[in-house]
């Protein structure tokens, strides 16, 4: 497992990749059920976070205020930090990732509540897909179906790339005026690229799975159960993002 596992699809595992660091002692070693209570932990300051910024954000919107663009914004680039910080120094995590599940959950709500001023329902359609998929993925892998296969590291890794390269290319296009067309307008094209995308992100929680048993035998440090649900609720943050611009997308064409 450890071979098939040096490449994945998720940026957050690429700090913690090859650094030899072991518990030493089996009492200090991470568990699958620490990793568990942590993960479930992180993805509950998630949801908390996000109905509370939600229901403020809705608030605002109504009353014609702009106070969720500070959130979605001031969120987002609160977790990048964080998340730059965990690349570098991933035994931080044990305070580090409750602070980005807290930051993403208010970002979140942020966008949430804006798009339910568009289209009332998509939110929770959303939420409703992103667990969903988390929990048939998490099925499928344990109930040996789906697994972390070189070819399917490999597929994902190159399908990453890609996606980063045309978002990259948006990002560079907004800068000079240039929108890239098709991709991300409601036709065929841009209604293909958002399933391929959601579909690469909903197989990297396989990716996900193998690299928390990974350090599970492994016997990493205790804080890597801190790590392991970090790096699964990014997955789950890309995940969602990914399935409202679907959504949008499809309600567009309506």
């Amino acid at each position: 497992m450890s071979g098939i596992m040096q490449e994945t699809s998720n940026p957050a595992w690429r700090g913690i990749e090859n650094t030899g660091q072991y518990a030493g002692n089996p009492a200090n070693a991470m568990t699958m059920s620490g990793a568990v209570g942590k993960t479930g932990v992180l993805l509950g300051l998630l949801l908390a976070t996000g109905i509370t910024s939600f229901g403020y954000c809705s608030d605002a919107l109504t009353a014609g205020a702009q106070g969720h663009m500070g959130l979605i914004f001031g969120g987002m680039i609160g977790a990048l930090v964080v998340g730059l910080v965990l690349a570098f120094k991933p035994s931080f995590a044990p305070f580090l990732a409750p602070v980005y599940a807290v930051l993403e959950g208010a970002a979140l709500g942020g966008v949430t509540a804006f798009v339910e001023t568009i289209k009332p329902g998509i939110g929770v359609e959303a939420i409703t897909l992103t667990l969903g998929i988390l929990g048939g993925m998490l099925f499928l892998y344990y109930n040996g179906a789906l697994r972390a296969t070189p070819f399917l590291t490999k597929i994902l890794g190159a399908s990453m790339m890609g996606i980063l390269a045309a978002y990259l290319a948006t990002w560079i296009g907004h800068m000079f005026g240039y929108e890239i067309p098709y991709i991300h307008g409601n036709g065929v094209i841009g209604i293909g690229f958002s399933l391929f995308v959601v579909g690469v992100a909903s197989f990297s929680f396989i990716l996900d799975f193998a690299q928390i048993e990974r350090h599970v035998l492994d016997q990493s440090p205790k804080y890597m159960e801190w790590y392991c649900g970090y790096c699964l609720m990014v997955t789950v943050v890309w995940l969602y993002m990914e399935l409202v611009k679907l959504l949008m997308k499809l309600n567009q064409r309506d």
